[in-house]
C-alpha cells in the first residue's frame, strides 16, 4: 500500500561486524524504501544511513531493542 512500516530487532551488541545492523528486507527491490527513523530502547537515535538501510549500533554491553521505520520512495 506504499505506507511506512516498522521493523523490530533485538540485536546482541557483539553480534554484528563493526556494530552495523543492516535492516533491508530481502523481498523489496533495492532503492524502493528509505530508513526514515530509528529508536533504540524507546528513544530516537540518529546514527543510521537512510539509503544503505543500516544502523550503527551504540557501544553497549547489553541487548537493546531497535525499532526502524522504512518509508517507500515515491
Amino acid at each position: 500500500k506504499k505506507e511506512p512500516m516498522c521493523l523490530y530487532f533485538k540485536p546482541r551488541p557483539d553480534g554484528f561486524p563493526d556494530r552495523i545492523l543492516r535492516v533491508a528486507p530481502d523481498i523489496l527491490p533495492k532503492g524502493s524504501v528509505r530508513l526514515t527513523a530509528v529508536d533504540i530502547d524507546g528513544r530516537p537515535y540518529t546514527a543510521f544511513d537512510a539509503d544503505e538501510l543500516s544502523v550503527q549500533l551504540p557501544d553497549s554491553r547489553q541487548d537493546m531493542r531497535v525499532k526502524v521505520t522504512l518509508t517507500p520512495v515515491k
